[in-house]
């Protein structure tokens, strides 16, 4: 009877220490497995992103909220995006210079064909809190003796600097010089003063003259340089 009694008091004892080491675990693995495979269903309100237009880059830009570093965090080494970006080009020569114009027939002639670089940056800008990501191209195209530079973000197309190098050999004569270069320069400034609504200190435009006087045969490589780019404030203007 005493042997009974002692075999079920260390049976008892047993199935205790059992109980008390392997039933929280049991438990506790059946929680974990329920919130596993349980299926919650919430309704998520996204907060409509505020989508930015030319004018409210500039400004972000002019205003110094918009920084561009110099140095590129992506080097173009796809060629299957070349004719994305000079698309892209394209479409800005002909809101710049207007299509059937003789400057955009000249450029977009040029550029279609010419050597294509590209390098892509980034930078944020914060609206009513929220971080807008934007992507800046600064790309340039050469051909024979004309090259044409151009600095934009890439989804609001928002030109940055745009300068343009054409030698005055191609040209027949001074008038056609002349034609070319107040023509162009006249574009630029109203692209930045009509489309992007920027006062005269938001942005710069300059016209450089070759030495030679004449347009005739020049080995030192005579170039007009037109320029025009968004100012931010604290930076020098240049004189239009």
């Amino acid at each position: 009877m005493k042997t009974l009694k002692k075999i079920s008091i260390l049976a008892l004892l047993v199935i205790l220490t059992l109980g008390v080491v392997f039933v929280p675990r049991l438990i506790s693995g059946q929680r974990e497995n329920n919130i596993l495979n349980k299926t919650v269903y919430r309704n998520y309100k996204a907060a409509n992103r505020p989508k930015l237009t030319s004018e409210e880059v500039a400004r972000y830009y002019c205003n110094g909220e918009i920084g561009i570093m110099d140095n590129p965090l992506s080097v173009n080494n796809d060629n299957s995006d070349v004719e994305t970006v000079r698309a892209d080009v394209i479409d800005l020569i002909e809101m710049l210079f207007g299509e059937g114009d003789f400057v955009y027939d000249f450029f977009k002639e040029n550029m279609a064909n010419g050597n294509i670089s590209y390098w892509r940056n980034s930078s944020l800008v914060k609206i009513n809190n929220q971080p807008i990501a934007l992507k800046f191209v600064n790309c340039g195209i050469k051909r024979e003796n004309v090259v044409f530079e151009i600095h934009y973000e890439e989804k609001t197309k928002t030109i940055v600097n745009v300068i343009t190098y054409v030698h005055i050999n191609i040209f027949n004569n001074i008038e056609d010089m002349e034609y070319y270069t107040e023509n162009v320069n006249m574009r630029i400034n109203s692209y930045f003063d009509e489309q992007l609504c920027l006062s005269s200190d938001e942005y710069s435009t300059s016209v450089k003259y070759p030495l030679a006087t004449e347009v005739e045969e020049n080995e030192q490589g005579e170039y007009i340089i037109i320029q025009g780019k968004l100012v931010q404030h604290g930076e020098k203007v240049i004189d239009k």
